[in-house]
């Protein structure tokens, strides 16, 4: 993907000591794959490839600071990657010369995270259903059920949505016949007086 002018925007209002560090690691994680893209998102510019890859920490001033969001997810070893959290990890550059001779890991964590990507990607092609496919026939499933039910009357949606208020009116229906029953059981008042 190109650059975003967006990012560009960003990072030309970006005052801070590691602004050429963190235009470097840009750089990097752009030259890796031609899919990753990026956008400003939570303030900071973030890069993505099916899902979001990493975003910058812009309020560190001792170093570039790039959040991977999944990072723990990973496949691979990968040592520049900091934390020991379920999810998150980190990967910090204090120079440009610092990203320069890790260029390399930087690469090959953006790239570990591309091939995961990609092999969700395929294994879901593999069972017959793209991911756009699964979301569009959940899709299609909700807009038939809420056709259905703009076509049912309100006495059958409250039946069909509430089964104790079935059971309910049944009992009560159940009650009004035993009081009848009872009622012809016993002989009228006007009978009786004749």
């Amino acid at each position: 993907m190109p650059r975003r002018a967006e990012v560009d925007k960003w990072l030309a209002a970006y005052d801070n000591p590691m602004k050429a560090v963190v235009t470097r690691v840009r750089e990097v994680i752009l030259s890796v794959d031609a899919r990753i893209d990026e956008c400003i998102k939570w303030q900071t510019p973030t890069f993505m490839f099916e899902g979001n890859i990493a975003s910058f920490n812009p309020r560190s001033k001792s170093h570039a600071s790039l959040l991977f969001h999944a990072g723990a997810t990973i496949p691979g070893k990968h040592p520049r990657l900091e934390g020991s959290g379920d999810v998150a990890r980190t990967m910090k550059f204090g120079s440009v010369a610092e990203v320069e001779s890790f260029e390399r890991d930087l690469a090959r964590t953006i790239q570990a995270w591309i091939a995961m990507k990609s092999n969700a990607m395929t294994r879901e092609h593999s069972r017959g259903k793209s991911l756009t496919a699964r979301g569009a026939a959940a899709k299609k499933k909700a807009a038939q059920k809420k056709a259905a039910q703009k076509k049912a009357t309100p006495k059958q949606t409250a039946r069909r949505k509430s089964p104790r208020k079935k059971a309910i009116r049944n009992n009560a229906a159940e009650v009004r016949k035993k009081q009848q029953a009872a009622r012809k059981a016993r002989p009228s008042r006007s009978k009786a007086a004749r």
